[in-house]
């Protein structure tokens, strides 16, 4: 999947930006920032540091499909 990190300005002085990740298959946002932040370099940081930790979690999440094995049944004559 393809996760990117978005900055938004969204609200008003002195704190007006934040960050969003984005997945490619996903119309809306699939993380916001909690807090604003008073720079747009402040808000890509914590933004990617988000995005590097959320990676990490579902990297680390055990499959969700079952370990089934394949069987292969032998054609009948």
């Amino acid at each position: 999947m393809d996760y990117w990190v978005e900055v938004k300005h969204r609200y008003r002085l002195p704190k007006p930006y934040c960050w969003e990740i984005y997945r490619a298959d996903r119309l809306g946002a699939v993380q916001r920032s909690m807090i604003s932040y008073k720079t747009e370099a402040m808000a890509r940081i914590d933004g990617e540091r988000a995005l590097r930790q959320m990676l990490e979690e579902l990297d680390a999440r055990p499959s969700q499909r079952p370990n089934v094995p394949i069987q292969v049944r032998k054609r009948e004559q």
